[in-house]
């Protein structure tokens, strides 16, 4: 029994089982006084720990109380924290809410009475207008146009909409407004067609007075960019082999007569804007902006038409002075503001292919002119001479810009014959070196001519002395 009293203390049996144990040994009087006396060591024990212990707990009892004091003080000063803390929230929040109404109100009377004084001011108006004749043709900026331009700006603002007397007055004044701004454009537009830009200064004013200036000359601008876009792609689009050439020098005309327009606008609305505004407020509408623009988008359709006829690449390689000379005469044509070098510059990055091809070319004739001439036959004098004054003539030809870009080609050729007066072939190079002055004498000319005596000089040094510095 006393074994399962240890394990009933140590959980290893439940009292279920205990009692049912006990009834089947038959001994429940026995198990009832093993357990009294079990009960009776355990409070003796108790009991003993209690005594063994009192030092401790008392000690643990005491350090209980302090800390429950201090809870206790400490919920106190929370609590009286909090209603102060409620005390200023309530002494803040509430002159704040006060202020916060007052704004309100305060921006309600502003909208009010700012409302009136749109109302007075276009009334005032709306009564002189009235007596306005309508509007035919605009020679000047007066008064009553002023007057219809402010109308006009408030009805724009939309700042009066819902007011009675307004729609009413409005309602009246309407069409003289929107006949202003439909002879005001027709006059833009005509002053424009016309290369006349004091007619559009009428027009320039009274958009800046409706405030519409700057979108309206936008507008324009864009308009006509795209009308001259769609027009080169069609044109070389419907092009062919026999005509393409023909089209892209005629579209440069067509583009000078776009550039005059745009910089009739672009002088009138600079001229006659208002001060505030700068020029680079309008850059977006600069003539020179445009023909940047135009060279771009040339470039993409000179590149699709020579993928799609590949003959028309190869002429257009072999005619780029031509193209580049019509072109070039274009922009002299063009306003003084358009910058002819950057001009020049766009319209090379468009052709660029072809005229690397071109110059390449060139060069390579050039030097089989020159070179082609010693291969296997006697040269005179008179052949060297003739040579020379074809490259004369051949360089004098080209635009002064493309001349420029094929100097280095004519100091090659130079070099290339100063090469050739130490070539392995002993007879050949004689020959070269007999005719060496004749060259010099001629093809110096001709560099002093084109290029410069800078240039000159500097063929005829590589010609003198172009022997001793090779073997160097």
């Amino acid at each position: 029994m006393s074994l399962s009293l240890d394990k009933l203390e140590n959980g290893e049996i439940n009292p279920t089982f205990f009692v049912a144990t006990a009834f089947d040994l038959e001994k429940p009087k026995e198990t009832l006084d093993s357990l009294s006396l079990r009960n009776q060591q355990l409070d003796s024990e108790l009991r003993d720990a209690v005594c063994a212990n009192s030092d401790e707990l008392l000690r643990s009892a005491n350090a209980v109380k302090f800390l429950r004091d201090q809870v206790i003080s400490l919920k106190k000063q929370v609590s009286n924290a909090r209603s102060e803390t409620e005390q200023v929230s309530t002494a803040l929040i509430g002159p704040f809410n006060q202020v916060k109404i007052s704004t309100k109100t305060l921006e309600c009377a502003y909208e009010s009475s700012k409302k009136l004084r749109v109302l007075l001011r276009f009334l005032g108006l709306a009564r002189q207008a009235q007596k306005m004749e309508p509007i035919s043709k605009i020679s000047s900026v007066n008064n009553e146009i002023r007057r219809l331009c402010e109308i006009y700006r408030i009805f724009q603002s939309g700042e009066l909409n819902g007011i009675e007397a307004y729609a009413v007055f409005w309602a009246k004044l309407k069409p003289q407004c929107e006949k202003m701004i439909s002879v005001a454009t027709q006059q833009f537009l005509a002053g424009i067609q016309a290369l006349d830009s004091n007619s559009c200064s009428p027009s320039v004013i009274i958009f800046e007075l409706l405030g519409s200036l700057i979108g309206f000359v936008s507008d324009y601008y864009n308009k006509e960019f795209n009308k001259l876009k769609l027009s080169t792609e069609d044109k070389l689009k419907k092009a062919n082999a026999d005509n393409a050439l023909q089209v892209i020098r005629d579209d440069f005309s067509t583009m000078l007569s776009y550039i005059q327009r745009i910089f009739t606008m672009y002088e009138s609305v600079i001229s006659k804007g208002p001060e505030s505004i700068s020029p680079n407020d309008y850059s977006h509408i600069d003539p020179n902006c445009f023909v940047k623009s135009y060279c771009d988008d040339l470039k993409v359709a000179i590149e699709r038409i020579a993928r799609r006829l590949p003959v028309v690449s190869t002429e257009i390689t072999n005619e780029v002075p031509s193209i580049r000379k019509a072109y070039i005469y274009a922009i002299e044509k063009s306003p003084c503001h358009v910058d002819r070098a950057a001009a020049l510059s766009a319209f090379e990055n468009s052709i660029e292919p072809f005229q690397e091809a071109f110059i390449s070319q060139v060069s390579k004739d050039m030097r089989y002119s020159l070179i082609g001439m010693f291969s296997g036959k006697n040269v005179n004098p008179n052949q060297i001479t003739q040579f020379c004054e074809d490259l004369e003539k051949q360089l004098s030809s080209y635009d002064r810009y493309l001349t420029l870009k094929l100097r280095n080609y004519v100091i090659k050729l130079a070099e290339a014959y100063a090469k050739l007066m130490l070539h392995n072939n002993t007879a050949l190079a004689n020959e070269a070196k007999k005719l060496c002055n004749a060259l010099q004498t001629g093809f110096s000319v001709v560099a002093s001519k084109i290029y410069g005596e800078e240039t000159a000089q500097e063929i005829r040094d590589i010609l003198s002395n172009g022997t001793k510095n090779l073997q160097q």
